[in-house]
């Protein structure tokens, strides 16, 4: 959502989220109750880099770190101060 904000950013990545957990993937993988989870980091263009490939790099890492904090967390650059 360019132009948009933190808060529209974090209101797209939580609507992701949910769709991703609601999918029914027991028919494809024959495994009951298999859900998805997922973890996302999110840069917003330019408080957080001036070019594709910055936002990239200060994005990248923050998936990771919502998972080590116990996963299914939408992370900002600022949320690791």
């Amino acid at each position: 959502y360019p132009g948009k904000g933190r808060e529209a950013a974090r209101e797209a990545a939580l609507a992701i989220q949910a769709r991703l957990g609601a999918l029914d993937l027991e028919p494809l993988a024959k495994e009951p109750g298999l859900r998805l989870r997922m973890s996302l980091g999110i840069a917003l263009y330019p408080d957080h880099g001036a070019d594709a490939e910055s936002l990239i790099k200060t994005s990248a890492g923050l998936p990771l770190e919502a998972r080590s904090r116990g996963g299914s967390l939408v992370l900002f650059p600022e949320d690791l101060a």
